[in-house]
């Protein structure tokens, strides 16, 4: 890159200011709400405009040179300055100076007060200013005046608000302080562009991958309050790990009431695999900030648990009034209960002690709330009598959402005369028994569980934010609470809500931020149309558009653009519902899909959804049965039979789609995910991939790959018999085409890199060799010889039908192929002796005459019945030994027959050999002795080496590419499967 002289010679310069006495900085005043502000400029910091790309790599040259790599600069492409920040050292050279010399020009900039990290980023005075006119008649003719001083409009509203431009910051801060102490305007004032300070981010372990957090507006509200201690949820449930490094700090005195409903067993500890009390519990109130696992939603509010069932689920009679009781006379404030009756429900399962129960901790302003179920059918609810507690009209009932907050398909919903209250993110990642009991998801240790889902995850997130909001205010009747919910929930999914409500996402989905902020303030936060959404420009305004308390590419709903499927990542991906698949070389951004629902650039892949017999394998079944299942068969616990589990799309992931290797990031080949579809997946080199059975990884191209006996064109019906590393087209792999026996085809780049006697032919996204020919004669039964699939000849593809053709076609039966009505041969073949057989016909041997002289007419057979009888071990040339003549052969135990002579086997031969005369190709003699492979380093035209021998040892380099085993790998890489179970909404 050629610098401009300008800057040359201020680098140049640089060594004349290093012991130059630094200017002396400037001061300014401005007022703010009626008081002087002096502010000064920065010695270490700076504000420098920069106008293109070129510019800031000249800036960073300049400092980089100036400063030996202890600058830092933080570009703000929003507004086209880059902040500079140099050690505060006497010895350093002035920053002011250093930038003037360069050729730079700068905004005044002074040392703020809002932090990032250890160190603060300056204050920047933006050639603007901000004005309120006292008298709105006068606006016109000040800003006449002003225009006299090259002071420009930005933008003006109601008259006397005026966004005014200036020439620079300088002349900003001048005319603001003048126009202020002149008594025309309210208020005028520069416009500052500053580091606004953060909302809290905890510093738990797993907090990236509690995504629920994020959607809630989580961290807004915890500015308000983190969840105070005074604060009591009664997780009622079962067994909840008391002493887990993440819920301990929050327990108080539970209760296990299984058994006999008794009130004195204060041990509330799970007895066995009991693990779903404390996942809801971590969700609820995990300790936050603690620097391990978790964050629950009200980080230091209290935990009473109280078990209820058993890891099974089974439980007795009159547990839950007991829990009830426990709870609500030992100081509950909350009471969570991700559980309910096991299908099907009548009414009496909804005794009328627990339905007392409810009353009386209503009645006593405590907040009850119930997961909705995981059954995807309506409350339980015949004539508007609830006959659930999830029903009941004085509890809290909360559905489940995903990440995108679309109603998960489990979810139950309202009912008329049994509303569902809202909705709430089905959390995930939650806390799990400590050691090796309970759910003990992979990468997480032992102690956590990113399995954990449902309406039981939803109700403790949900139960977590009620806690909050008692923390601001605590004098909030349980009517407050509810009222607070409904009105600052966000109206998701694409439901009508009728008077703020419908059936699936009740008043909609639960937002601490706004809940929070209007249980504080009185101020309601209403979202701008369509929010934050991906891509739009209200991702870069530097608003908090849907009110969550997160802005711009902070906000996971406004991911950054490079955040794409198959980008590389840590632990998350930035994009509200996607996630990182960490077991993938530098990780790999996906998420769940269905069908289409992947961004440009990805494919869907895993299964279509399937409630028949003949359900695909490898496929999951759905969550509300059963979970993921990589058989063939579904799981048909409470479903009846395997035929009524659907295929699950929460277990289909986006990938990213591409054509080639080059398109994919280093560790990634551009594999096959169906014999049509290509996407960037680990090479086979990757730790924990596995193979086909019989393919091998080649770490050098990083594939599997195989080479089977049967060459292009030949029959199949896999992968593995074919040569070149093919792939076997079976019978449904095009929607237009069916393969008889299959069709062994290898991928190729271009016209020449196939084997001899094959072309390549290109489809939409894949090329493929078919085997080449001059008639219909030289293509197996089923295939013609078609023209028009490659620029030049002819290759063998499935025979067309009548009806299947163009218009302007006809489906030959001389070629097997369509073709223009001139252009297809007559049927009828003469007798061809020449070396090219007529199109369509068969090169006839019966067109040839008996020779005896060694050499063939041209294009025909020598036959065999033309050559004399011979008893003196030598045949007739071109002739085979005949047997019928009665050669006199002696017993040879050699390696070497006699010539036209079999090995005898009776002989004691230390190899049996064929009866056969005829030796394979560069061998001594047949197979069975021990010859081995080629005795040459060069491989046969179709880059193999000796088939008998089925060794790739000899040298061949021959390589081709095949298709992983993507499906065996793929569902280990899941990372959120949904718990069922009987009673427990999991």
């Amino acid at each position: 890159m050629t610098w401009p002289l300008r800057s040359l010679l201020a680098v140049a310069s640089l060594s004349l200011l290093l012991g130059a006495t630094p200017v002396e900085p400037r001061s300014f005043t401005y007022y703010m709400a009626g008081q002087p502000n002096r502010v000064t400029e920065a010695r270490f910091h700076a504000a420098v405009a920069v106008a293109s790309a070129a510019r800031e790599l000249e800036l960073g040259s300049l400092l980089a040179k100036t400063y030996k790599g202890s600058a830092q600069t933080l570009p703000l492409v929003s507004w086209g300055y880059t902040l500079v920040r140099v050690p505060e050292s006497s010895g350093n050279p002035d920053l002011n100076t250093v930038l003037q010399q360069g050729g730079f020009s700068t905004a005044v900039a002074f040392s703020g007060h809002f932090s990032d990290g250890s160190e603060s980023w300056p204050t920047v005075v933006l050639p603007e200013l901000r004005v309120r006119f006292k008298d709105a008649s006068s606006v016109p003719g000040q800003l006449a005046a002003l225009g006299a001083q090259s002071i420009g409009v930005k933008w003006q509203r109601g008259g006397q608000d005026v966004m005014l431009t200036a020439k620079s910051s300088e002349q900003a801060l001048r005319v603001a302080a003048e126009l202020f102490e002149a008594q025309l305007c309210e208020f005028s004032y520069p416009n500052l562009l500053m580091r606004l300070t953060k909302t809290m981010v905890p510093n738990d372990t797993y907090y990236g991958e509690e995504w629920h957090l994020q959607n809630i507006g989580a961290t807004g509200a915890w500015e308000l309050d983190e969840g105070a201690n005074t604060v009591t949820i009664a997780v009622i449930d079962d067994g909840t790990d008391t002493a887990h490094a993440d819920l301990a700090g929050n327990i108080v005195a539970g209760l296990d009431v299984i058994g006999n409903g008794s009130t004195t067993d204060s041990d509330p500890r799970p007895a066995g695999d009991d693990a779903h009390g404390t996942a809801t519990a971590g969700l609820a109130a995990g300790v936050g900030n603690n620097n391990r696992g978790i964050a629950g939603v009200c980080q230091h509010c209290k935990i009473m648990p109280i078990r209820i069932m058993d890891s099974s689920a089974y439980s007795s009679a009159g547990t839950e009034e007991d829990a009830f009781y426990f709870a609500r006379t030992h100081g509950a404030h909350i009471l969570s209960n991700s559980w309910g009756p096991m299908p099907p429900i009548d009414a009496n399962y909804f005794p009328d002690g627990l339905k007392a129960e409810i009353h009386n901790a209503v009645s006593e302003n405590k907040v009850v709330l119930f997961a909705a179920g995981n059954e995807a059918n309506p409350l339980t609810c015949p004539g508007g009598v609830p006959w659930e507690p999830a029903a009941y009209q004085e509890v809290i009932a909360v559905g489940a959402t995903d990440a995108f907050d679309d109603l998960m398909s489990y979810s139950n919903y309202g009912n008329d005369g049994c509303p569902l209250t809202l909705v709430a993110p089905a959390a995930s990642f939650s806390t799990d028994i400590t050691g090796t009991r309970g759910y003990n998801s992979s990468g997480f240790g032992n102690d956590y569980t990113d399995s954990f889902g449902g309406t039981s995850a939803a109700c403790p997130v949900t139960a977590g934010s009620v806690g909050v909001l008692l923390s601001i205010d605590p004098q909030l009747t349980w009517g407050q609470v509810v009222s607070v919910l409904k009105t600052t929930a966000d109206k998701v999914g694409s439901d009508t809500y009728v008077e703020n409500y419908n059936h699936h996402y009740g008043y909609g989905r639960l937002n601490l931020y706004r809940a929070a902020t209007y249980v504080d303030s009185g101020t309601l936060c209403e979202p701008a149309a369509g929010g934050e959404a991906y891509g739009t420009a209200a991702c870069s305004d530097g608003v908090d558009n849907d009110c969550d308390s997160l802005v711009d590419a902070g906000d996971p709903s406004c991911a950054p653009s490079d955040v794409a499927v198959g980008s590389a990542c840590t632990d998350s991906c930035g994009s509200q519902g996607k996630f990182c698949l960490e077991q993938l070389p530098d990780g790999y951004c996906s998420d769940y899909c269905d069908n289409n629902s992947c961004n440009a650039g990805a494919v869907c892949w895993g299964c279509d959804c399937d409630t028949g017999p003949g359900k695909q394998a490898n496929c999951a079944c759905d969550p509300d049965d059963c979970a993921c299942d990589t058989s063939a068969a579904c799981n048909p616990e409470s479903a009846g039979s395997s035929t009524a589990c659907a295929c699950d799309p929460d277990c289909n992931l986006c990938m990213d789609s591409c054509l080639a290797d080059n398109e994919c990031r280093t560790g990634y080949v551009c594999a096959y995910l169906t014999q049509t579809t290509k996407a960037c997946y680990p090479d086979c080199a990757h730790d924990g991939f596995v193979c086909n059975d019989g393919d091998t990884c080649n770490p050098l191209s990083g594939w599997c790959e195989h080479d089977g006996p049967n060459a292009i064109g030949s029959a199949c019906a896999t992968d593995l018999e074919c040569s070149d590393n093919g792939l076997c087209i079976g019978s449904n792999a095009y929607p237009d085409a069916d393969w008889p026996e299959g069709y062994c085809s290898p991928e190729c780049s271009d016209t020449g890199s196939c084997a001899a006697g094959a072309a390549c032919v290109h489809f939409t996204d894949i090329n493929l060799c078919f085997d080449q020919c001059a008639g219909i004669g030289e293509c197996r039964t089923g295939y013609g010889c078609w023209s028009g699939l490659v620029q030049t000849g002819r290759v063998c593809f499935p025979s067309c039908a009548e009806g299947e053709c163009a218009d302007t076609e006809v489906c030959c039966a001389a070629t097997g192929a369509c073709e223009l009505a001139t252009a297809c041969p007559a049927e009828t073949c003469s007798c061809d002796t020449g070396t090219d057989c007529q199109l369509g016909c068969n090169c006839d041997v019966d067109c040839c005459t008996c020779d005896t002289t060694g050499a063939c007419e041209a294009n025909c057979a020598c036959d065999a019945d033309c050559c004399s009888c011979d008893s003196t071990g030598a045949c007739d040339s071109n002739c085979t030994c005949d047997p019928d003549c009665g050669t006199t052969c002696s017993c040879n135990t050699t390696a070497t027959c006699q010539a036209g002579c079999s090995c005898d086997p009776d002989c004691g031969s230390t190899c049996s050999c064929d009866k056969d005369a005829a030796c394979d190709s560069s061998c001594a003699c047949d197979g069975d002795c021990p010859c081995g492979c080629d005795k040459t380093t060069e491989c046969d035209g179709s880059c193999k080496c000796d088939p008998e021998c089925l060794d790739n040892s000899s040298g061949c380099g021959c390589q081709s590419q095949t298709r992983p085993d993507l499906l065996g790998v793929f569902f280990g890489l899941l990372l959120l499967v949904v718990k069922s179970g009987r009673r427990a909404r999991r």
